[in-house]
């Protein structure tokens, strides 16, 4: 049985429109975007298991910088539980992760790349509003985070982590954050 995740239209189309901070990955240079390659090797289903427990971990640590440690861990044992256990307390939690990712997570990164790369950043929305229009337009009720999306994700949360560990490491060398945005040495 493969771990895809259904997603409800309703909480799909914000999601849709928010996850287009991920396209800014691709401002960033091509030796970066290594991890990326995991998405063309096979997946075969002895990994599903595998796939979803290192999702869950690299989103862990991805939002762990918006909310601190504690609360990206607590937020996703109980998204876990609510997932696996179904019922009334999945759409609270659908509706909970909805509003942090879109309103937290995403909005931070949205406003450091407006102002680091404010025409590729503009293109990214744009890209995400077409997304969220053909996801609002399409005749599902739900969409699937299929093992595919889980690893993208997965590789999203490395770049991101490998960019924040390059500038700490940089940092006292006197070169910029913004110039090495600039220069795709992110």
């Amino acid at each position: 049985m493969a771990l895809q995740i259904p997603v409800p239209k309703v909480f799909a189309i914000p999601i849709t429109l928010a996850s287009a901070h991920g396209l800014m990955d691709l401002h960033r240079s091509t030796r970066d975007l290594a991890p990326y390659l995991a998405l063309f090797l096979p997946l075969p289903a002895r990994l599903n298991g595998c796939i979803f427990s290192m999702f869950i971990a690299a989103s862990c640590f991805h939002f762990q910088a918006d909310a601190g440690a504690r609360v990206s861990i607590g937020g996703h044992v109980l998204f876990v539980v609510a997932f696996m256990t179904g019922g009334a307390a999945l759409p609270l939690a659908w509706s909970a992760f909805t509003a942090f990712y879109t309103l937290v997570h995403a909005r931070r990164r949205a406003q450091m790349w407006y102002a680091l790369a404010p025409r590729h950043a503009r293109m990214a929305t744009a890209a995400g509003a077409i997304s969220a229009l053909a996801v609002s337009l399409a005749p599902m009720k739900h969409f699937a985070l299929t093992r595919r999306a889980q690893v993208l994700v997965i590789c999203h949360a490395l770049i991101e982590a490998h960019s924040v560990r390059a500038t700490q490491e940089n940092s006292g060398n006197g070169s910029s954050h913004r110039s090495r945005v600039q220069s795709g040495n992110v």
